[in-house]
């Protein structure tokens, strides 16, 4: 549940405002979250493709390109969505230095903006998800609310307190170890925790 600085469907207050200024780290969706995101852009794509075989097939078999162009064109239909869903399954967020940015699941910035020029912020709840609305004098941008951020909305100082317990832990086994970065895989994209030395998924080095 949101502070009382963020209300859906309405505008986010100055003390909210401010809150967003100074917030800092980084904001992934949760791995089930990347996965279930996957898993249905995945679902048109099989469409797309099955569609496509089948148009090719009655088109070596009865000739018929006008079923050809169909299939072709329903696939396109199916296959690009479905391509740019599963793009937008590794987004991530990074607010750092008094700027947000909008980056891919390699790591490059999609966009970033100034957050102290923000002129104003909506929060907008729906069935499927929960996001802000940021308006610049000569932008917008959406940001998809992932329980990450969430977390850091409902309690400013979330980022902190997880860091002192890490600290804590490790004071009470007698050393105090740093807490490692995740990294984003050079060759597939995929995240990876700070102390794997090689990619889960397709085992490239680090």
């Amino acid at each position: 549940m949101f502070n009382v600085h963020f209300k859906p469907n309405q505008e986010v207050d100055e003390q909210g405002l401010d809150q967003l200024r100074h917030l800092e780290g980084e904001f992934r969706r949760s791995t089930g979250d990347r996965w279930f995101f996957r898993l249905v852009a995945f679902i048109p794509l099989v469409g797309g493709l099955a569609g496509l075989q089948a148009g090719y097939q009655r088109f070596r078999q009865f000739g018929d390109v006008a079923e050809l162009w169909f299939a072709l064109g329903l696939s396109i239909i199916l296959i690009l969505p479905s391509a740019y869903l599963m793009r937008r399954a590794g987004y991530w967020y990074r607010f750092v230095a008094g700027k947000v940015q909008l980056r891919s699941g390699s790591g490059k910035i999609l966009w970033e903006e100034n957050l102290a020029a923000i002129e104003s912020v909506s929060f907008r709840s729906s069935r499927s998800n929960d996001y802000l609305i940021l308006h610049w004098a000569d932008a917008k941008h959406y940001i998809e609310i992932y329980n990450s951020l969430e977390s850091a909305l409902t309690d400013p100082g979330y980022l902190k307190h997880e860091e002192s317990g890490q600290e804590a832990i490790g004071q009470l086994a007698g050393v105090v170890k740093p807490v490692i970065s995740s990294w984003i895989c050079k060759h597939c994209g995929e995240d990876n925790p700070g102390e794997f030395e090689v990619c889960w998924k397709c085992q490239f080095s680090k």
